[in-house]
């Protein structure tokens, strides 16, 4: 059953640029360590194939609200990996109050750097197992099926690469609008140069979760 632990990446790419990555990867080399609960059920959807993954949760507190998060794509986690980007959700989560962690992605398809994304997206349109619009309606059905469930969700995509820009930026607007179905809030760890959503390794563990505006 899907999300049957909620009460309501993975490493994802970031998406940053060049400069933006540097930046924040000296910054994230002087973040210290948060110490993780314990407990946590673990949970996660990932196609047969292994190459796409639609949600992942993660519930140390049933009792409490899950905060949710859309980033770019999934990476390699999974129902019992956990990565440092997963970790750090979880901690922020934790840092405020919540109870679990749902990650969503714009993409479904697991790759482990933007470059990386670009690449396997250009292939699965080539090869003849054109299976693009299949991840791309999924994806959507899935940040779509968790619109009633979350009142808070946390945009964290970074700035989208290159030749994704245009569709994941329009995309982006329109599903983090439905998740929250006009009634919740929509919130950020601050924003890059472009005004994108922040990653969450790349920001310090004191950082707020801010009110964002899709632009």
């Amino acid at each position: 059953m899907p999300f049957s632990g909620l009460d309501t990446g993975t490493e994802e790419a970031s998406g940053t640029t060049t400069q933006e990555r540097q930046r924040e990867e000296n910054t994230s080399e002087r973040i210290p360590a948060i110490r993780q609960p314990e407990n946590v059920a673990k949970d996660a959807y990932v196609s047969p194939c292994q190459k796409y993954r639609w949600w992942l949760t993660r519930i140390w507190d049933p009792a409490l609200a899950t905060l949710a998060f859309v980033m770019l794509n999934p990476s390699t986690a999974d129902a019992q990996a956990d990565d440092p980007t997963t970790r750090r959700c979880i901690a922020f989560a934790r840092r405020d109050g919540f109870g679990g962690i749902c990650i969503f992605n714009l993409w479904g398809l697991r790759a482990t750097s933007p470059v990386d994304l670009k690449k396997r997206l250009a292939a699965t349109t080539m090869d003849g197992k054109d299976d693009s619009l299949t991840e791309f309606l999924l994806a959507d059905y899935w940040l779509r099926y968790a619109a009633g469930r979350f009142t808070h969700v946390v945009c964290a995509w970074g700035n989208v690469p290159g030749t994704l820009r245009h569709q994941g930026v329009q995309r982006a607007a329109c599903l983090c609008r439905g998740l929250t179905g006009g009634a919740g809030d929509l919130l950020c760890l601050g924003c890059t140069g472009s005004g994108q959503p922040r990653h969450p390794l790349y920001v310090r563990n004191e950082q707020p979760l801010l009110p964002y505006c899709v632009p």
